[in-house]
């Protein structure tokens, strides 16, 4: 079986998450970018989505 669609990596899961209205907490250490990308690799892009 071939894939058809390619890899998304996780900094362009982060970017899409942010596009599709991610609300992050102000004032918080959660607030950065970096922080996403490490929890998309900890749980996943569909777990956190959800």
């Amino acid at each position: 079986m071939k894939f058809t669609k390619p890899a998304t990596t996780y900094e362009d899961q982060a970017d899409i998450l942010f596009e599709r209205g991610l609300a992050l907490r102000e004032n918080s250490a959660d607030n950065s970018r970096e922080e996403i990308i490490l929890r998309l690799r900890e749980v996943g892009y569909y777990r956190l989505s959800g």
